[in-house]
């Protein structure tokens, strides 16, 4: 498993607040709480299974990582190199790869579908770039 680091532009202190909020709980414990969340019924029935999925704004990778574990193809992306790394370290099958969601290294349509769970509204000129 290859982690791509690509610079940023825009990391603040508030980027160093998630980092923290992240490494805080233990990433198995995350993961099980992907179980029990309001959103995993509905990726189960509406995600293709035959096609690569992006978790875009990954953060601790948990969803990249739950996605993995159930069978489809995930790669999570993120500003933060380290919780690329540490989602990595957590379920090597995975890709993390740490960049501005702006500027992924991917061809468009390598996706079949991307997941974007509280990040691309976060980027100043507005989601629609990402």
């Amino acid at each position: 498993m290859t982690i791509i680091k690509q610079t940023t532009d825009e990391r603040t202190g508030v980027g160093d607040l998630f980092e923290q909020a992240f490494s805080r709980n233990p990433i198995e414990s995350r993961i099980a709480a992907c179980n029990q969340h309001e959103l995993r019924p509905l990726f189960e029935q509406y995600l293709p299974g035959h096609t690569p999925i992006l978790e875009a704004g990954c953060g601790s990778g948990c969803w990249a990582i739950w996605f993995q574990r159930r069978g489809w193809d995930c790669i999570g992306t993120d500003w933060s190199a380290s919780l690329c790394a540490a989602a990595a370290r957590a379920e090597p099958r995975a890709g993390f790869v740490a960049g501005d969601l702006r500027k992924l290294p991917f061809e468009n349509s390598h996706f079949g579908a991307i997941v974007s769970l509280g990040s691309i509204e976060h980027v100043r000129e507005g989601p629609m770039r990402i």
